[in-house]
């Protein structure tokens, strides 16, 4: 979590005064003066800073050496911790100005992109932007290494173009160390382990499933976990008026109220836009556990969340967003005998409006309905009635109805129910799908007849 701060903290230009040419919000920021030695040592980066010039640290994020004239001419360079890679230079490179330089410069650019040499078995890529402060325009020069599953970002910006060369000959000064001497990369940490079910009236409230994936329980969502990899299925919610324009777009009210509250946003990314659902994804720290995460969220009627450890892996898992929605297939629980007990409902119905080819008047309408309502009892009974509707909406109806009474038995993933059609024993495929507070029942005899019932008494 640490190695991420700095780019929630961000750059807060202030000529107030020398302790504030850092975020304000990076407390604990310690400034000293005095000249520095030749070369200092930050992070995986060793550099030559201007002797004389203030130097303050922000914990977990950077370093800045900073000077401030009397005519209100400025300059800053700054060594931002390093982070992990996003597999490559330029995915580098496009991850760390759009954090740094777009996010919190609101710079332009990039100019001027240009691969340079780097020691030590580095790649490293430069550019220029251009930024306003206190109404003056203001240069922005930006550097990115990348390498050895790191990436490490130094800039130098200023208002007075007089300082543009101490700004190079600072950044030609940083190296990083190789693979021999580099800080050892921290072990990733180990995989979660499955979060506990919650406390339910059910007795099912966690899942194995074949492919290495299980499911449990959650007060608001029902977790599915491989191990560092976590999708959230959000139970329904209604999306209301203040969510949707012109208060902002759907994806965006979500990302806020859902997403943030429990992770740091590192870097948005933007490059896989849908004009079908509401998606967005970006780098964020877990807040609780303090882990890197790459975030995929998508909504289309229900709100879905991805958090896996980097983004190969959630485009690998989840190339779009139908595969994301498609992990609701894990919302499945096993049956047990008691947790039947009660009358279950379902039921549903369509219409279709006629008109006339020729005259373009309305034709009529039609219409078929049917629903179903099983009542399982203590003691090893059932019955079941199916009813239905069809035809015409005005003056041509037909109905139907039919009631079965028989023995029913649960074991897991199977209700079978004894005199069915013609006397028949029915096996039903079956299992809970979690939502708040209860769970829909459903049934598939493999004949056609699929049922989702709710819990009625």
């Amino acid at each position: 979590m640490t190695s991420f701060s700095r780019l929630v903290a961000g750059v807060v230009l202030s000529l107030a005064c020398l302790g504030n040419l850092t975020d304000a919000g990076a407390q604990g920021s310690t400034a000293g003066g005095g000249n520095p030695a030749a070369v200092q040592t930050y992070d995986l980066a060793r550099f030559t800073p201007p002797a004389g010039w203030q130097r303050s640290v922000s914990p977990n994020s950077s370093v800045m050496y900073s000077r401030v004239d009397q005519d209100q001419g400025w300059c800053q360079l700054i060594v931002y911790n390093s982070l992990g890679s996003a597999g490559s230079l330029e995915q580098d490179f496009k991850a760390e100005w759009q954090a740094v330089a777009v996010q919190k410069l609101s710079a332009t650019g990039p100019s001027g992109v240009t691969d340079i040499p780097a020691a030590n078995g580095w790649k490293c890529r430069s550019a220029t932007g251009a930024f306003t402060h206190g109404g003056r325009p203001g240069t922005l020069i930006f550097q990115t290494f990348s390498g050895y599953g790191k990436r490490l970002t130094a800039i130098g910006l200023t208002n007075q173009k007089s300082y543009i060369p101490t700004i190079q000959k600072f950044l030609r000064s940083v190296t990083l160390a190789g693979t021999a001497s580099a800080a050892p990369a921290a072990a990733p940490p180990p995989p979660p382990p499955p979060a506990p079910a919650t406390r339910s009236a059910f007795q099912f409230t966690s899942s194995n499933f074949d492919d290495g994936w299980t499911a449990g329980v959650q007060a608001d969502w029902v977790l599915v976990q491989q191990g560092a990899i976590r999708v959230y299925l959000y139970y329904y919610f209604p999306v209301n008026a203040d969510m949707r324009p012109p208060n902002g777009n759907i994806r965006d009210n979500l990302w806020h109220r859902f997403v943030k509250p429990r992770y740091t946003i590192v870097s948005e990314n933007e490059n896989r836009k849908t004009m079908i659902h509401e998606w967005k994804e970006g780098e964020a720290v877990d807040r609780q556990t303090g882990e890197r995460v790459y975030l995929a969220m998508v909504w289309d009627g229900n709100f879905y969340l991805a958090a896996t450890p980097d983004r190969d892996t959630s485009y690998r898992l989840f190339p779009s967003p139908d595969a994301l929605i498609a992990m609701n297939r894990y919302n499945k629980f096993a049956v047990a005998a008691a947790d039947v007990v009660g009358t279950w409902q379902s039921g549903g119905s369509t219409t279709t409006q006629w008109y006339d080819s020729v005259t373009g008047l309305a034709a009529g309408a039609t219409l078929a309905a049917s629903g179903a309502v099983f009542t399982f009892n203590r003691d090893g009974s059932y019955t079941s009635v199916h009813s239905g509707a069809s035809g015409a909406v005005v003056g041509g109806m037909n109905t139907f109805q039919q009631e079965f009474r028989g023995r029913y038995t649960v074991n897991n993933w199977q209700l079978t129910a004894t005199n069915r059609y013609q006397g028949r024993t029915d096996t039903f495929a079956a299992h809970f799908q979690a939502v708040r507070n209860g769970r829909l029942l459903c049934l598939n005899d493999n004949r056609g007849g699929r049922y989702t019932l709710v819990k009625v008494r």
